[in-house]
């Protein structure tokens, strides 16, 4: 075997196929957030459901962290500044590419004498707004992930720089501030009054952080210990899931922006717990490569999948008069996200694969 050869197969064994089914499934589960409204959400497996779409987010910070605890471990500043990069890119580009797409379609529309344009009547203080923020309720604004995600790799690395000794102990206080904060409304109370704007991307700062601090803590050794009890820490997390589904939680909820409050992080936290322990690597191997393929269009599925559904919804349902928030819908959408990543990635050059991979 050769050199290369030896390579792959390294790389082959050291792919966690639990962690790709969780972008692939979660990834899905976002477009549902956004364009799926069930006709009876207390039905027990829609009710699931819905749980772990409201967790959908907090399960990719809390993967994404987890996945890049070293680089803060290791204050490695050469892959600091490459991870800024992989996030602030895509994040800029996808905003002036919301901008430019909307208002050229609006455009067309409107040249046809179409009754039902767009009507969005874009600025460039939109653009603005979507480019300082991430989150122009005309253009993107699922993009405050990114925004939060910038924000939080900035504040951990300093974090780690000034008490590396204690970090721990620093990300747990940290956590529990964020919940104080929570719980006594100051939080809501501060960043709730202001222009959606800067509401959501703002006021999740503090909703994201115990998130944030969760998969560095997972990854600086507990879950390594958890993965030595791997069928029962799955059971285990299994069970409480579907307990809470059914039974409910007693813990009061703060008024929040969508993420606050501790059930959220438990639930949240299980989730990620539960289907990393599940044994992925075992599926047949054509399972496996279609799980790859998915894990590395999810974030472009993330990116594109918001002006799909708007388009959709906005233009299409409206002409026809097709049904919205189904959950076909959802299926279609994904999959149109899922082709229009693969293609911007065959584009040659390696910008256009770091705006959807």
């Amino acid at each position: 075997m050769d050199k290369s050869s030896r390579q792959l197969n390294e790389k082959e064994k050291s792919y966690n196929y639990s962690i790709a089914f969780m972008k692939a499934f979660f990834s899905f589960l976002v477009v549902c957030c956004h364009y799926w409204a069930p006709k009876d959400p207390t039905f027990y497996p829609t009710a699931a459901l819905l749980r772990l779409i409201g967790v959908a987010v907090p399960v990719f910070v809390i993967t994404s962290f987890f996945l890049t605890a070293k680089i803060y471990q290791e204050q490695d500043f050469p892959k600091l500044k490459k991870r800024l990069w992989r996030l602030a890119f895509p994040y800029v580009i996808w905003g002036v590419l919301y901008f430019a797409g909307y208002s050229l379609i609006d455009l067309l529309i409107k040249q046809v004498s179409w009754k039902d344009g767009l009507r969005l009547d874009l600025t460039v203080t939109d653009l603005l707004w979507q480019l300082g923020l991430g989150s122009s309720e005309k253009l993107s604004p699922q993009l405050w992930y990114s925004f939060v995600l910038i924000v939080m790799t900035v504040v951990i690395w300093l974090l780690f720089k000034l008490g590396q000794k204690y970090t721990p102990l620093l990300l747990a206080v940290l956590s529990a501030g964020m919940f104080v904060l929570q719980y006594t409304g100051l939080n809501f109370k501060v960043f709730g009054a202001m222009r959606y704007e800067m509401r959501y991307p703002l006021g999740r700062l503090c909703e994201m952080l115990p998130f944030v601090c969760l998969g560095i803590l997972l990854a600086m050794g507990i879950l390594q210990k958890l993965s030595q009890r791997r069928v029962l820490v799955a059971i285990g997390a299994g069970a409480t899931l579907l307990l809470i589904g059914i039974c409910g939680w007693f813990i009061t909820m703060p008024e929040s922006f969508t993420y606050g409050g501790i059930f959220t992080l438990l639930y949240g936290g299980l989730a990620f717990l539960f289907f990393y322990m599940l044994p992925m690597e075992k599926l047949p191997e054509c399972i496996r490569k279609i799980l790859k393929f998915l894990a590395r269009y999810s974030f472009g599925v993330f990116c594109i999948h918001f002006g799909v559904g708007y388009l959709w919804n906005a233009v299409l349902c409206r002409r026809f008069g097709w049904q919205t928030n189904t959950m076909l819908q959802c299926l279609v959408i994904y999959a149109i996200s899922l082709l229009v990543s693969f293609l911007i990635s065959r584009i040659p050059g390696k910008l256009s694969k770091q705006l959807v991979e």
